[in-house]
């Protein structure tokens, strides 16, 4: 733990069991989609889905397009890319509902927060576009 800020370890903790939770949707996670985010572009951002544990934030904050060039990154940037970002959409454990959520698409980095999309599915929404 040395090194490591509370905050970093509580949200360890919560993404491996977010993580756990997405892993067990199966090989078919999108079936279990009960919110998915895209940008103007078309491009998938994020989504939110039903786990039997709770609802699941999941993202991939640092994807990029290549355009016909389409090659691997790893050795630019050290892996990271294509990682899943995972986390509970709840705020228990000291997570506010406007704390960041990070996000990304072909366009570029974004964020929201856990209020945005909790409102947006409060509304019915199940494809929340945004610009």
């Amino acid at each position: 733990m040395i090194g490591m800020t509370r905050s970093a370890t509580g949200h360890a903790v919560r993404q491996r069991s977010a993580e756990t939770a997405y892993r067990a949707l199966g090989p078919s996670p999108s079936e279990h989609a009960v919110l998915v985010v895209h940008c103007a572009g078309g491009h998938h951002v994020a989504a939110v889905y039903a786990t039997g544990s709770g609802l699941v934030y999941a993202s991939v904050p640092w994807r990029h397009a290549h355009g016909d060039r389409d090659r691997h990154d790893a050795a630019h940037h050290g892996g990271h890319r294509d990682t899943l970002w995972l986390d509970w959409l709840a705020t228990d454990g000291g997570v506010s509902a406007d704390d960041p959520l990070p996000a990304g698409c072909e366009c570029g980095a974004r964020t929201f927060t856990r209020a945005r999309l909790e409102q947006a599915m409060a509304d019915g929404v199940h494809r929340l576009v945004i610009d």
